[in-house]
């Protein structure tokens, strides 16, 4: 029973595992370190593995599976996003407008630019309405925010306090391009390097740049077609580089040279992230970090050590050890055993048989009132017609499997004259 119940259980959580697996549509992103494909970012993570001995290489590759927070992630870090998911998006917009109060006139940004689109649409002619609300969303933010708010708006509080004390955050921007940000293609090839250390040996798949707004791209890096391919904005200790054709680190373009370059040049000497939160890989946080960051840490060891404490006291006895209970049992068990002990070594099967049947003989007459033939009548029933032991076995020699044979019939006539005792009793009741 308990070999069943046990592989059944077994069986019924290997089949819940199962269905679990089969219904989980979490998967990683095209553009995932763990994606293998051409929009994959899987050689980039391999190489800079490769490249941490060397001495251009990274301190160390790893990949961001949870929301930045100052404190968890070494100041000097670099963090690599490809793209933006639309669901992080939503939930970074979300906290930034939470974190964002209104002005004097209580206006958030979003209200501004609300107005102004308004206003624009209602200025432009029908054919011109998308480009002269573009165009007038621009100039609202260029003129509403400076660009430490823009770096503001884009990332979540605790990124920009992190990205504040010194880390550098690499946008690596593809078809879907987070707000306020606004690209447009390049109207030629041309590269060129403006910086210093910053190579144009380049091949963007796309030739994809950053238009606006200025306040938040920052000054260029490398130039496409006399536009930002590149950007860097500093943010307090840290800077944030935008790279408008981050296509050109995914698996099928990582074969250039230039982009190799680039790849080392943003990464040597820090410790390195790929952010995954964007790739369908983000999870949930445990419970310690639950009971860190709500000041409650002291608190849970101090109950850890409290619960070890009992454990340990419930283990020590104080004072001299209780006496031994009392045996408190019947003495009825321990008779019953000497009298079969006695029994047995003083009487043989047959003799032990035949006093025992003498006894359901003499309960049968005292509980039916019965007696000559009728009682004789009466135990034939009871033993379903087993001769009386005189007539059916010696007295004197009996073999064990024949006695125990009467001696069970015997037993069972016992418990039918029980039985129809309690019969009548019911019945009289009734």
């Amino acid at each position: 029973m308990n070999r069943w119940f046990t592989s059944g259980a077994l069986l019924a959580y290997l089949l819940a595992v199962l269905a679990f697996v089969a219904s989980d549509d979490t998967v990683f992103g095209n553009r995932s370190v763990f994606a293998s494909g051409d929009d994959g970012s899987s050689r980039a993570y391999a190489y800079l593995i490769e490249q941490i001995e060397t001495a251009s290489g990274p301190r160390s590759v790893d990949t961001l599976h949870r929301r930045i927070a100052p404190g968890e992630i070494a100041a000097d870090t670099v963090i690599l996003r490809i793209g933006t998911g639309p669901e992080r998006l939503e939930e970074e917009v979300a906290e930034a407008v939470r974190d964002n109060p209104p002005d004097e006139d209580g206006k958030t940004y979003d209200s501004e630019t609300e107005d102004a689109e308004a206003g624009a649409a209602q200025a432009e002619d029908a054919q011109a309405e998308d480009v002269a609300v573009d165009n007038a969303e621009s100039e609202v933010t260029e003129l509403a925010l400076s660009g430490d708010q823009h770096v503001e708006s884009l990332l979540t509080p605790r990124e920009a306090r992190w990205l504040a004390g010194g880390g550098r955050l690499v946008w690596l921007l593809t078809e879907s391009v987070p707000p306020p940000l606004i690209t447009g293609i390049a109207v030629d090839d041309q590269l060129d390097a403006v910086m210093p250390g910053w190579s144009a040996d380049l091949a963007p798949p796309v030739e994809r740049i950053l238009e606006r707004p200025r306040t938040l791209i920052g000054h260029s890096l490398v130039l496409l077609g006399g536009e930002t391919l590149i950007g860097r904005r500093p943010y307090g200790e840290g800077e944030l580089i935008f790279i408008a054709s981050g296509e050109m680190f995914a698996n099928q373009h990582l074969d250039h040279p230039g982009h190799l370059a680039l790849l080392t040049r943003l990464t040597a000497g820090r410790p390195v992230l790929f952010d995954e939160t964007r790739h369908g890989q983000a999870s949930s946080v445990g419970l310690a970090y639950l009971l860190r960051h709500a000041g409650l840490g002291p608190a849970a060891l101090l109950g850890a050590l409290v619960a070890w404490l009992a454990f340990w006291r419930a283990g020590r006895r104080l004072g001299p050890p209780d006496a031994d209970p009392e045996d408190t049992r019947s003495e009825a068990v321990d008779m019953v055993d000497s009298l079969a002990q006695l029994y047995g070594r003083t009487l043989s099967p047959g003799h032990a048989i035949e006093r025992w049947y003498a006894a359901l003989v003499d309960a049968t007459a005292r509980r039916t009132g019965a007696s000559g033939d009728a009682l004789q009548h009466k135990v034939d029933q009871l033993t379903s017609g087993m001769p009386p032991p005189p007539d059916a076995v010696s007295t004197v020699s009996v073999s064990t499997a024949a006695a125990k044979r009467m001696l069970h019939t015997i037993n069972d006539a016992f418990r039918r004259l029980d039985d129809e005792r309690q019969s009548r009793g019911r019945r009289s009741v009734d």
